[in-house]
């Protein structure tokens, strides 16, 4: 699960999907820590969903008439508030 700032266009953070509790809806506010490089940090704040976009890709392994799967979930959003 990716989310990814659409303002700045770049991913900020990614998930597993195990490790997510639920799929934020359009309109949640989340808080997400972003990336430390050094001593600098990218990306933390708190971000509003704006888009939840689900792909899917084929599975030959699932049953014969409902041949796919979830292959990534994209968490569009905006920040609201940076932290420091």
């Amino acid at each position: 699960v990716s989310f990814r700032d659409v303002d700045r266009k770049c991913d900020i953070n990614l998930v597993p999907f195990k490790q997510l509790a639920a799929i934020p809806r359009v309109g949640d506010g989340v808080y997400l820590p972003g990336e430390t490089d050094g001593e600098k940090n990218y990306g933390s704040g708190k971000y509003e969903v704006v888009g939840v976009d689900f792909h899917y890709r084929e599975d030959s392994e699932a049953y014969p008439f409902v041949p796919a799967t979830t292959s990534a979930i994209e968490i569009m959003v905006r920040r609201i508030a940076a932290f420091s």
